[in-house]
């Protein structure tokens, strides 16, 4: 029995292994024909993440009649740069952006990252998407 039990785990840690394996495969493969070939496909974080932040930080300009929910408002603001900071920081760390060309190395560093942090980029991003819908209900609510 302790051997079937054994053999169990080692086939389940191989799969682990392999399944690990091909997530790193599938996004170096990926980084590195996009950087190489396909660059205007993807889209430009950088950009992307700067103009959220342009418009967040117009968000949280004081306002002028100071109603209860302006206030609500620039506090979820607030709380949405902070996230969006902390997924920019993550994504920068995961590929050098100064660098045009990505070469093997610097692509199968960054897929490795990638799949380290593949759950705390996921809980980041869910938690940007759920700033969005109170986003639009706030923008809602304001134009009723």
């Amino acid at each position: 029995m302790a051997e079937a039990i054994a053999a169990f785990s080692l086939a389940s840690n191989i799969l682990q292994f392999v399944d690990f394996g091909a997530r790193v495969a599938a996004n170096f493969w990926t980084l590195y024909k996009s950087n190489r070939k396909e660059a205007n496909n993807i889209p430009n974080f950088v950009a992307i993440n700067a103009d959220l932040e342009r418009v967040l930080s117009d968000l949280q300009l004081p306002c002028d009649d100071g109603s209860e929910g302006d206030t609500g408002l620039v506090e979820l603001a607030k709380e949405c740069q902070s996230v969006a900071e902390a997924l920019k920081a993550i994504l920068q760390s995961l590929v050098k952006t100064e660098t045009g060309n990505m070469g093997k190395r610097e692509a199968m560093v960054a897929a490795f990252k990638l799949v380290l942090r593949e759950d705390e980029i996921r809980s980041l991003q869910e938690r940007l998407n759920q700033f969005k819908h109170q986003l639009i209900v706030h923008l809602l609510a304001s134009m009723r």
